[in-house]
């Protein structure tokens, strides 16, 4: 009897681990948020790193990372400026939408990990959930607050929302 006993509960100890990961997963928005149809386990993975990678850079200071440069550390592509990033970044992303302000996106049309470009001159990172991220001088790598101030240069003018295309 106790043979069963402890086979019973390291399946029940398996189980309510994989639940507990599942759930984890899914509240930090890396299962609910990153589309992996059509890019293949390998895509899948490298999309998992990156949004990784954008949450472990989280507080590293502006004098090391500026905007630009932390979405492109998390993604381990070479460094694009603001300006860069609005024009595709070399060609490595590609238009998924342009809007007016930011106040005009639409949301549901984005994956985490989508780059917003504001009119070439700064760039933060969808994170999932509603969440966002960016770097500034005055808090280093954070997530950005909401509602924006559309009356600063950094944040005002057009949007365009971007994506890896790897």
């Amino acid at each position: 009897m106790p043979l069963k006993q402890s086979r019973s509960t390291a399946f029940g100890t398996t189980i309510f681990a994989v639940l507990l990961l599942t759930l984890l997963a899914g509240s930090t928005g890396l299962l609910s948020e990153t589309r992996a149809t059509g890019i293949g386990n390998g895509g899948a993975e490298r999309q998992a790193q990156y949004l990784r990678a954008l949450n472990d850079l989280r507080g590293t200071p502006y004098s090391e990372l500026q905007c630009s440069s932390y979405i492109c550390a998390a993604n381990k592509h070479s460094s694009c400026t603001a300006k860069q990033f609005w024009e595709g970044c070399g060609g490595a992303m590609e238009l998924v939408q342009e809007v007016a302000d930011f106040s005009k996106l639409d949301t549901s049309r984005m994956d985490a990990g989508d780059v917003v470009a504001f009119a070439g001159v700064h760039v933060a990172v969808y994170v999932g959930n509603g969440h966002w991220m960016d770097a500034t001088p005055e808090r280093g790598v954070a997530e950005m607050s909401l509602p924006l101030n559309r009356f600063d240069p950094w944040y005002s003018g057009t949007v365009r929302v971007l994506r890896w295309k790897n």
